[in-house]
């Protein structure tokens, strides 16, 4: 059950109030609760721009659930893995990416030796060859026009899916993240980050980072400002945003008491969704990095959620399964 703890500031009033009428609609929510078959095996990958399907996967299936009726509308069977006796890993392994594009209209599935690239519609595939090594990494450009992989150690390879055969773009990092719009491509490697035009496929320049590698990374939906939350090592437990136009640091959230590992800008990109081992999520204003409202999950703590690009769905993952919110009274602010 969650904990509606506390609401902080009184110069947030404005947008503390539209986020705890939000939060108020989703404690309201826990009790209705969309049925999902089988919900303990299923990790959620996207909403449909309509709310109405969720994309999600487990061991060897990829899944479309209807939101509404909990019930399996379609799915694809996969190919049992780019590993050697071990099923397809769940999308949200450390290190991969959105497998899916925001039309549902491709999803890339790794295997030994190769990125096999789906067409939802007509469910034919074609296998991008990549090499003999399995994935270290997987991001699928918003409209699953490009693809970004790693699998080898610092070194990821930018492809363009319209032409397979063109030499893909080569960068010296671990992994990279899209914005929502796409328009930002983040790759990080060691103590540094780096922002990238995704029209030119050209450096807007770096931004140093002088703790670990970041845990949990997150681009806002408009490409302008990057969150970040550093390892378990780091005794702050803090949420660190840049500027992606300017590479400046603007601001530190904290307040978490471990470490984070989800994060997740609601459709609007004024509150950023923070999820942590010490079992509370947190939002923050964006603007002013306070935090407005901490959850506290008192049992069967979140490990991931996903909005619906309206904002008028919140899935939860947990241990137990999926939990699908409706707070379309209330739109996430």
């Amino acid at each position: 059950m969650f904990v509606f703890q506390k609401i902080i500031k009184t110069g947030q009033a404005t947008q503390a109030a539209a986020a705890t009428l939000f939060v108020a609609t989703l404690l309201e929510a826990l009790g209705d609760e969309c049925p999902i078959v089988d919900p303990d095996e299923w990790s959620p990958l996207r909403v449909s721009s309509d709310g109405r399907i969720l994309a999600a996967l487990r061991e060897n299936t990829f899944g479309l659930l209807n939101l509404r009726t909990g019930e399996v509308e379609d799915e694809i069977s996969l190919n049992n893995a780019q590993e050697p006796g071990r099923a397809s890993r769940p999308v949200h392994f450390p290190g991969l990416g959105n497998l899916v594009s925001t039309n549902l209209g491709v999803f890339v599935e790794p295997i030994r030796g190769a990125a096999r690239i789906w067409n939802l519609r007509t469910k034919e595939y074609w296998d991008l060859k990549t090499g003999n090594k399995p994935f270290r990494s997987l991001t699928l450009y918003p409209d699953g026009l490009s693809l970004v992989s790693s699998a080898e150690p610092n070194s990821l390879e930018w492809w363009n899916l319209k032409d397979p055969a063109a030499v893909p773009v080569r960068i010296a990092a671990e992994r990279a993240f899209f914005s929502g719009n796409g328009e930002v491509l983040v790759p990080l490697s060691e103590r540094s980050m780096a922002v990238w035009d995704s029209k030119t496929r050209r450096s807007r320049g770096d931004l140093e980072v002088n703790t670990e590698l970041p845990w949990a990374v997150v681009v806002s939906h408009d490409g302008a400002v990057l969150a970040a939350s550093s390892g378990p090592e780091d005794p702050e437990n803090a949420i660190r945003l840049w500027d992606t136009r300017t590479g400046k640091l603007i601001g530190i959230c904290k307040g978490h008491t471990q470490g984070i590992g989800r994060l997740a800008f609601t459709p609007g990109d004024k509150t950023l969704v923070s999820v942590s081992s010490d079992s509370t999520l947190r939002f923050w204003n964006l603007s002013t990095q306070q935090e407005l409202i901490a959850m506290k999950r008192i049992a069967d703590p979140v490990q991931d959620l996903l909005f619906s690009p309206s904002g008028d769905r919140v899935i939860l993952k947990t241990s137990t399964g999926l939990q699908i919110l409706n707070a379309a009274a209330n739109p996430a602010p």
